[in-house]
């Protein structure tokens, strides 16, 4: 971690949820909820656009389950094990089954948009174990595991099912009621199946190394450039392979179309805009819709509500 961090230790023990709240910066608090449910789940959420960069040193409590990083940066990693640098796009794998100190890095001045969903239950351990810590490992973006302490660390890239749930839990992170903790534990539950299966489905057999880069290479200019992404084929032309390849290798690498994959980055950004106070018209053009009318259409079709509608309802 860098020296110009401010850099909280905590030292009484497992670092809990409510112990990161006590030690993050207020700008990094009033952006966090957190939701303790019902069979030892929990889901905390950041939304906001904090000033700070900070970071923390602690013993991660023993549990497992996954982070969607749909906008944000962090730096994370166990004693012991390589740091692992996420960006937006990506779901983070985690799991403990024992006390290990590890540290987390949080970066200011940007859009911040995560859901952490953690179980700490032992009827959900087998079933993680057996599908997600025998990932082909073709599957994983990056990987800073440290096996001999039982601490499992990895990265997905993110896809549009699992992308969807973490906004839809976004939009409900204010919301206490008894409704709201039933909807969320479904969404809990929903995210770990899906990403069971995501990964199950990933041990056929996977496109070829050198495919295997050119598909990160068009992932990730879809997640940076998605407005200048006008089609599969100019997208395939630019990274050397074939249209039909590429659709293939998206499907198989990525559980998700080409057009899936493009249409969620943008859906992503057009809320970031929105939420900063742009235009409905100026957010369109500036993810890459020609057509207005377009837009709406496509992000009712993704969000249940037109974008005005959107923002009336408090997402």
């Amino acid at each position: 971690m860098g020296d110009q961090l401010r850099t909280t230790r905590a030292t009484d023990g497992p670092l809990t949820a409510e112990d990161m709240l006590r030690l993050m910066p207020p700008d990094w608090a009033d952006i966090r909820t957190e939701h303790e449910l019902a069979g030892g789940v929990s889901i905390g959420c950041y939304d906001g656009t904090p000033v700070t960069d900070w970071a923390v040193e602690g013993t991660a409590v023993p549990s497992m389950g996954l982070a969607i990083i749909l906008e944000g940066q962090f730096g994370l990693g166990f004693e012991g094990g390589a740091p692992l640098h996420v960006k937006p796009g990506t779901v983070i794998l985690h799991s403990t089954d024992a006390l290990v100190p590890g540290w987390d890095e949080f970066k200011g001045r940007r859009a911040i948009r995560t859901v952490d969903i953690r179980f700490s239950s032992d009827a959900v351990r087998p079933i993680w174990e057996q599908v997600l810590l025998t990932a082909p490992g073709g599957m994983l973006a990056d990987d800073a595991s440290v096996p001999d302490r039982g601490a499992h660390l990895a990265v997905l890239p993110a896809w549009s099912c699992i992308a969807r749930i973490a906004g839809e839990i976004l939009s409900w992170r204010h919301e206490r009621s008894a409704i709201a903790a039933l909807y969320l534990q479904g969404k809990a539950n929903e995210a770990l199946a899906l990403t069971l299966k995501h990964v199950n489905d990933g041990h056929r057999a996977l496109p070829q190394p050198a495919d295997r880069r050119r598909l990160a290479e068009a992932y990730h200019r879809i997640q940076r450039h998605y407005a200048d992404c006008k089609t599969v084929r100019q997208l395939a032309q630019s990274v050397g392979l074939s249209e039909k390849r590429l659709q293939a290798g998206f499907l198989s690498l990525y559980g998700q179309s080409v057009h899936a994959c493009l249409l969620g980055a943008r859906m992503d950004a057009a809320e970031s805009l929105l939420k900063r106070g742009c235009s409905v018209t100026d957010t369109a053009y500036s993810v890459g819709f020609a057509s207005l009318s377009h837009f709406i259409k496509a992000f009712k079709a993704q969000r249940g509500s037109t974008p005005g509608n959107w923002l009336k309802g408090g997402a």
